[in-house]
């Protein structure tokens, strides 16, 4: 009996392990590779099956595929010259689109920035969250930095926080004072009011071609839209999106997307995964200032996973921080310094040219010029008629001399030849 389960176990490890060594080439490949989604199949695939679909005579596949082809790549090329009433294929918008420019509403300052939203609703914030929301609007905008740092200034040893609180009630009645008696009021004099109540919600917004869902609206969800990261103070805050509010403020048009977020304690619940080079952020450490709020156009998408993490336990607290493409970006800034290849050549070749330099500010009128060149051709020609004969008579004779060397040549080359 003893013998019969060693055996067994002995068949059972040969087959096991092919499937250890197969695990092993995985984990090495994803260290090396990265994420699969950039690296498989699948997109040529998808394509393979767009051509087959083109098919339409199976006697002649080749052909048919070849024909249809054709026929798209006309049909692309001649829509770029459509008029603008013309819808095709070409014009149709792209999935995460922001919408038309309105002309009515054009961009200023950090007001008006493109975007769209979706499944609008009215909503009353508190007086806390309008304090903060207008405060952060108020720190965000260009126009007001100079009031912000006089505002500092005048109070050097208070807490910032304090500062911040108090900043929206200066600013206005510095404001006031400031524009008294101005016809053309500036854009600091409509904000120093504040926003208008109630705010506009929004479920979905599109902007910087990322699509952006609050949390309660796919919590229930495989995917994720609601992962945020923001740029800031030299370091990256990490967080959930919870709600999409709209701003609106007294004035020519002034709209302004802000996103309330739950930010992650960006020192003790974020990590660097010295494994994976992964960072990783721990869910049950929020940040404990109140400042939920950012600018739509600061925000960046992410997603969250729990792996891999250190012990492999998918009910841990830490996830790993995955940053997202737009769709229709493509990244000009390239952190990768290593040169692959020269597009110019390194070794400097000097040709020397002889190429006679004229001064342009003596040149005479060509018309002149010519008629000059045609008087020396004429006087050449009488003045050395006899010295030009002789040339000729001597031209005459070598070329003579010449063709008959070169039949005798031929003569030669042809009885050898036969």
């Amino acid at each position: 009996m003893y013998d019969v389960f060693l055996f067994l176990l002995s068949i059972f490890l040969d087959d096991l392990h092919p499937l250890i060594n197969n695990i092993k080439f995985i984990i090495h490949q994803a260290k090396i590779g990265g994420p699969v989604q950039y690296r498989w199949m699948y997109p040529f695939e998808r394509f393979l099956k767009s051509v087959k679909n083109k098919v339409k005579n199976k006697a002649r596949i080749e052909a048919s595929i070849c024909n249809a082809y054709i026929l798209e790549e006309i049909s692309t090329f001649a829509s770029y010259y459509f008029e603008s009433n013309v819808n095709c294929k070409q014009r149709q918008p792209p999935r995460n689109t922001e919408g038309s420019v309105n002309i009515n509403e054009q961009p200023i300052s950090i007001f008006n920035y493109l975007g769209r939203g979706s499944g609008g609703s009215k909503r009353f914030l508190t007086s806390k969250e309008t304090l903060v929301a207008h405060t952060y609007v108020l720190l965000n905008c260009p126009e007001v930095d100079s009031y912000y740092r006089t505002f500092c200034t005048m109070n050097v040893g208070v807490d910032l926080e304090e500062i911040d609180c108090q900043f929206s009630s200066w600013f206005r009645s510095k404001v006031l004072q400031d524009q008294r008696g101005v016809i053309d009021k500036e854009l600091s004099y409509f904000i120093s009011f504040g926003p208008k109540t109630p705010t506009t919600r929004y479920s979905t917004y599109f902007i910087n071609g990322y699509v952006w869902r609050a949390g309660d609206y796919g919590s229930n969800k495989s995917t994720m839209n609601s992962g945020i990261c923001v740029h800031a103070n030299d370091s990256d805050y990490y967080g959930l999106l919870e709600e999409i509010i709209e701003l609106e403020y007294p004035g020519p048009c002034l709209h302004v997307v802000l996103f309330k977020c739950l930010w992650f304690d960006p020192i003790r619940g974020t990590r660097v995964n010295d494994t994976y080079r992964l960072i990783e952020v721990n869910m049950n450490r929020t940040y404990t200032k109140y400042d939920p709020f950012v600018l739509a156009q600061q925000a960046i998408q992410v997603y969250y996973s729990n792996y891999p993490t250190p012990t492999n336990d998918r009910n841990s607290s830490w996830m790993a921080v995955c940053k997202t493409k737009a769709r229709a970006k493509i990244e000009d800034i390239w952190t990768n310094e290593v040169v692959y290849q020269n597009e110019y050549p390194t070794i400097e070749l000097y040709i020397p040219l002889n190429i006679p330099l004229y001064d342009v500010n003596d040149l005479s009128d060509p018309n002149v010029l010519n008629g000059e060149l045609d008087g020396l051709e004429e006087t050449g020609l009488h003045g050395s008629g006899a010295e030009g004969s002789e040339d000729r008579e001597s031209d005459s004779d070598i070329s003579t001399n010449g063709e008959v060397e070169d039949r005798e040549d031929e003569e030669q080359s042809g009885d050898d030849i036969f």
